[in-house]
């Protein structure tokens, strides 16, 4: 079930993150996003209390989307 929830977190990133950028022709792109979207997914599912405690602040990661999507 955990990874169900992980694997539809990690969906949603892709949504949020990449809803422009659909062109499979570009190999590295995709693997990048494949990155973005697990790296969301875990933040996504990550309690608060634990990304706070480990100052997880991301200067590349759009932490302004997370909050947009229901993030507590």
């Amino acid at each position: 079930m955990e990874r169900r929830i992980f694997t539809a977190a990690h969906e949603l990133g892709h949504l949020l993150l990449h809803k422009d950028a659909y062109q499979l022709d570009q190999a590295q792109e995709v693997k990048q996003e494949e990155v973005e979207a697990n790296c969301f997914a875990g933040y996504f599912l990550m309690p608060e209390e634990v990304i706070s405690k480990d100052g997880a602040t991301g200067a590349r990661f759009p932490w302004a989307i997370v909050g947009r999507s229901g993030r507590r």
